[in-house]
């Protein structure tokens, strides 16, 4: 079974980006080198849908995009926004149970060369309007070696 898989491409990101532009204050820090916005919380509810209408626009396209491809992928338990500093990186770890029961997506909203998804041992470079499901119990990691923030939409599911 591939840990990663392309499930999407040629997304329309630029009205989510420039939704996040207009939101620069909601970024809040989890180490030096990385930022996030959340969007789901207590009860998975929906946080911040009306100040990014687009930015959740996709995820609910890649979301069904999704359902076709795997079929009955499950409800959003988790979503974010995320942000990479050039030079960041965010080290090997695991989440989640398992690649069926919880499921991981992410959106490339910018993305350049240099910033690299590494997914049990394979890296993949996630391009802009990309979408990939992957599988995050295996090992995984992100390196920003860009000159731009990697930034990424990213949300889980459970069957």
């Amino acid at each position: 079974m591939d840990h990663a898989i392309r499930i999407a491409d040629g997304l329309e990101v630029s009205p989510a980006m420039a939704e996040l532009e207009r939101c620069a204050d909601h970024w809040f820090a989890l180490c030096p080198e990385t930022r996030q916005i959340p969007l789901v919380g207590a009860g998975d509810s929906r946080l911040m849908e009306a100040q990014l209408p687009a930015t959740w626009g996709l995820i609910d396209e890649v979301h069904r995009i999704a359902r076709l491809r795997f079929g009955g992928v499950g409800r959003i338990i988790h979503a974010r926004i995320g942000k990479l500093r050039p030079g960041g990186q965010v080290p090997p770890h695991r989440d989640g149970r398992d690649g069926v029961i919880e499921r991981r997506y992410q959106i490339a909203l910018q993305s350049e060369a240099g910033a690299e998804l590494t997914v049990a041992g394979s890296a993949i470079r996630l391009r802009l309007g990309e979408a990939w499901w992957l599988d995050v119990s295996q090992l995984h990691s992100v390196r920003n070696n860009s000159r731009a923030d990697r930034i990424v939409a990213l949300f889980d599911t459970r069957i």
